[in-house]
């Protein structure tokens, strides 16, 4: 896949259904995602973690041409992933991240860029929540279309 500078590549999937995938995406981490995986006590979170990971590096070997192993993956203080500075010739920004099964990937060229996933969850006391907003607000948000409010 050929990755031009103006365009920014977005996926997003469920965890589900890249759990089939596991076995093939297995020869793709590198011994430092190995070890912290080690470190993820919940069976279900390893998996998670394993995929997120593995198809992470899929994307970067489709797009930018490179065999796996070649990928080094760092992280900034505040989680975000990177190329090391001194593997960055090909100028790419990458980010990932998910919300319970939920998981997205950008991949940019000349760009940064960020990716981030939400869960909607439901506000068990709605109403006492509502009762600061101002009136024009409290009439848009229980005249939502399609039933939105019944289903929190």
């Amino acid at each position: 896949m050929k990755l031009p500078g103006d365009v920014v590549h977005l996926w997003l999937s469920g965890l589900a259904q890249l759990l089939v995938y596991v076995e093939r995406l297995r020869d793709l981490l590198s011994d430092q995602e190995e070890e912290r995986l080690d470190l993820i006590y919940f069976h279900r979170h390893q998996s998670r973690y394993f995929v997120d990971q593995g198809v992470l590096r899929r994307i970067l070997v489709e797009c930018l041409g490179i065999v796996p192993l070649v990928i080094r993956v760092e992280y900034g203080s505040q989680g975000k992933p990177m190329e090391p500075s001194d593997m960055n010739e090909r100028r790419i920004d990458f980010n990932h991240a998910h919300c319970r099964t939920t998981v997205g990937y950008g991949l940019a060229r000349e760009r940064w860029i960020g990716v981030d996933v939400q869960c909607a969850r439901g506000i068990s006391d709605l109403e006492q929540v509502a009762r600061y907003f101002v009136w024009c607000q409290w009439d848009q948000f229980w005249s939502m279309p399609g039933g939105v409010c019944e289903d929190w």
